[in-house]
């Protein structure tokens, strides 16, 4: 920072203050239009987990439904669809250690319980898509249809799409009634997921950068 020096060597306090308060100024407007843009970006939020709500496809071409566990309701609309022939494979992603199909054979025909495959091996979201990409990957799949509740459905379907970028991915939320904190938790973690994959892809572009122009000087 450059330091403005009187004649007899005294720093002047006055325009070095004044520098100071212009870049606190700068600093804390920056701050506020942060929360404003985060805080209207809650509201799109709201209204696109709205969108979700009114927009459950058909499911007629899916393969195999994939639902994800931690809400309510989420399983029993899994089964429903499954037991109406929505898709010839049920996935539940994300079971406790204790869960297992026994549990679900008053839900289920007999004849189609070995259609049912649980995944033991996801713990959030990010894990339920990776499980879930390496069970599409086995099994051949193309076309899926994500259970889960409206409010997570943002998220979710972002991460899957990331993870299986290259299956048909349709969705069906299953209604609830969260509370604005639960909204909120939600919101802040799609934010925060969202920052990470773009700055995980900046970073990757600008050593894709780095190692190009290496690679040009070496070449000289």
């Amino acid at each position: 920072m450059r330091v403005w020096v009187l004649a007899n060597g005294m720093i002047n306090k006055e325009i070095l203050i004044s520098r100071l308060k212009c870049r606190l100024k700068i600093v804390g407007y920056s701050i506020i239009l942060i929360f404003v843009f985060l805080f209207l970006g809650f509201f799109y939020f709201r209204f696109h987990i709205k969108n979700f709500n009114e927009q459950n496809p058909s499911c007629d071409n899916c393969q195999a439904i994939v639902v994800i566990t931690g809400g309510g309701k989420r399983i029993q609309a899994g089964i429903d669809l499954f037991n109406q022939g929505c898709g010839k494979t049920l996935l539940i992603s994300g079971v406790s250690s204790t869960f297992n199909k026994s549990y679900l054979k008053k839900s289920i025909p007999n004849s189609k319980i070995d259609k049912v495959f649980l995944g033991y091996e996801a713990n959030n979201t990010e894990s339920n898509a990776k499980e879930t990409s390496v069970f599409l990957t086995i099994h051949e799949i193309e076309r899926v249809l994500l259970v889960t509740n409206a409010y997570h459905m943002p998220r979710a379907k972002f991460l899957f799409e990331n993870y299986i970028f290259a299956k048909n991915i349709s969705i069906h939320v299953v209604e609830s009634d969260e509370d604005l904190l639960t909204e909120v938790i939600e919101y802040i973690k799609f934010v925060e997921t969202h920052a990470v994959y773009k700055f995980e892809a900046i970073n990757k572009a600008y050593l894709n950068y780095l190692h190009d122009k290496v690679s040009f000087w070496k070449n000289l």
